[in-house]
């Protein structure tokens, strides 16, 4: 669309915002605000909050002026008790819902019970949204009928100015661990996420940012209260569904639709987080393993539940293993100094080839890194990532499998609560 131009009424499609909260209080009202501030009309922003024991529901509360409204909200979804529904009275989009804590999953159920329109966007409360985003997800589905499920760029809030709920300047946090994990949300949309989606392997959506249409959404009987990652959860159980009901249906990623998260600023909220992702990928993979080289499920059993089953969840004991081993092996001379040098020069270049490659496309993006500050400390996280912080990723990553594999509590209902990363004002 070029500047100025009016959004076509037969691309405009109905956005329900669904917004789990949970002892958000520190970045929950310049979220909605963001939220509020997308420059689009039909939409609404449901915000959840799922028994928060902080003052997240006062605040909303007092800035938003909200009202209580009788209302008997759809059963179409499990989830606990809904104490009251709030209409805002001086935000008309804004509705907000209390209820019983159950989880984030749990959590957003509730606010698709409450939910009015056929797209179903989700987004955590940590997260902004770019005030185009709506139109560009409208733009690819109305591109492609056969998507019912979209997934959009999420990038590193930590460092850039935000002003209403608005991030007016991007820049690169201050922390080495925060300037790492921009490297590596660069690399995994730009490159792994538009690389899967164009092969149709698609096994994730960010629970960051995604949506789903109503119709995949009821078919798939909404978010698994019983999983550790919710968010790949869905995505499987939506694939397996496309092929088992031979339906003609798309789940795709596109990298236009822009989403800002807060990321962990301190290494051991980082690894909470990491041994978390962990879990739930072991627990989807071993959940669906009659995928595995299955062509029931076309590409998705023959190429893309293998790359995830050893790529993303048994890389990480190989990778952690293969430094022990490969120094006991050169210390009994079973393997060629000069080979083992070699071979780590090939990887490491070839590490560095991908991330470089992100760090090129994110020039054609919107919000892009611009300073030669901000250039640098990309090209460096590329190369110091290798050193140190991909090896102790590798470990984060084995303790997740090996806690899930042996630890009989980690597979608790107790392990599909909210996770405590602290947050900070934006």
């Amino acid at each position: 669309l070029t500047k100025g131009a009016k959004f076509p009424q037969k691309f405009i499609k109905p956005f329900s915002i669904l917004v789990p909260v949970h002892d958000e209080a520190m970045t929950v009202i310049e979220s909605v605000r963001s939220f509020l501030a997308i420059d689009y009309d039909a939409y609404e922003v449901i915000v959840c909050n799922d028994g928060s024991s902080d003052e997240t529901m006062d605040i909303l509360k007092d800035t938003f002026k909200l009202v209580k409204i009788e209302m008997d909200p759809n059963t179409a979804f499990e989830c606990k008790p809904i104490k009251n529904v709030y209409f805002s009275q001086i935000e008309p989009k804004l509705v907000v819902v209390d209820k019983e804590n159950g989880g984030k999953a749990d959590s957003q159920n509730a606010a698709v019970n409450v939910a009015r329109y056929r797209y179903l966007c989700v987004v955590d409360a940590d997260t902004l949204l770019d005030p185009k985003c709506l139109e560009r997800l409208a733009l690819s589905f109305a591109r492609d009928p056969d998507i019912v499920a979209l997934g959009g760029i999420v990038r590193v809030i930590n460092g850039c100015t935000v002003e209403g709920g608005k991030v007016t300047e991007v820049g690169m946090p201050g922390r080495l661990v925060e300037k790492m994990q921009v490297m590596e949300y660069l690399r995994a949309f730009l490159f792994g996420r538009v690389a899967l989606s164009s092969m149709n392997i698609l096994m994730i959506i960010s629970g960051a940012f995604g949506v789903f249409r109503w119709d995949a959404f009821l078919k798939m009987r909404g978010w698994n209260g019983q999983a550790i990652g919710e968010d790949m959860d869905a995505i499987v159980r939506l694939q397996r569904i496309i092929f088992e009901d031979r339906l003609p249906w798309k789940i795709a990623f596109v990298p236009d639709p822009v989403s800002w998260t807060q990321v962990p600023t301190t290494f051991s909220s980082l690894a909470v987080q990491r041994e978390r992702w962990q879990r739930g990928l072991v627990q989807v993979m071993f959940g669906n393993i009659c995928m595995m080289l299955n062509p029931r499920y076309g590409k998705i059993g023959l190429v893309g539940y293998p790359y995830f089953f050893i790529f993303e969840m048994l890389g990480a004991v190989v990778e952690f293993l293969c430094y022990p081993i490969t120094i006991i092996c050169f210390l009994f001379g079973i393997v060629n100094f000069n080979f083992v040098l070699f071979f780590l020069a090939i990887t490491f270049i070839w590490g560095l080839c991908l991330s470089y490659a992100s760090i090129a496309l994110q020039e054609n993006i919107h919000f892009r890194y611009s300073t030669k500050s901000d250039l640098w400390w990309l090209f460096g996280a590329g190369i110091l990532e290798n050193f140190g912080y991909r090896q102790i990723h590798s470990f984060w990553r084995l303790k997740g499998l090996i806690k899930y594999m042996f630890v009989k509590s980690s597979r608790s209902s107790r392990m599909t609560s909210w996770t405590s990363i602290k947050r900070k004002k934006f």
